[in-house]
């Protein structure tokens, strides 16, 4: 199920957040699934074989922010705030990914 997640994600970046061509969007789960993946956008966002030192924005969060985060199970704006999930980088640009992480419609 987080696999499935993480493959939407390329479309939150890319489509959702309308991050720019050449951008690196790193995502680093901790605990359970306990996985870093990282989606970069070139004509069209994709996963990322490697995750780059060199990120635009970094998103951190456990397993559970991230799986609520990606199903709409909690507002982006209450896990921000209480730093369940944390951004680096460029900052608006990691907070637009965030509030735009839900792929259920």
């Amino acid at each position: 199920a987080v696999e499935r997640m993480i493959t939407t994600m390329p479309y939150v970046v890319g489509k959702k957040a309308g991050a720019p061509d050449g951008t690196v969007v790193a995502f680093d789960i901790s605990g359970p699934p306990g996985r870093a993946f990282a989606v970069g956008v070139a004509g069209r966002a994709k996963v990322l074989d490697d995750v780059p030192d060199e990120a635009a924005a970094r998103i951190i969060a456990d397993g559970m922010t991230f799986v609520c985060l990606a199903t709409g199970r909690v507002d982006p704006a209450v896990a921000l705030a209480d730093n369940s999930v944390r951004v680096e980088g460029d900052e608006g640009l990691a907070r637009h990914v965030v509030e735009s992480m839900n792929f259920l419609f």
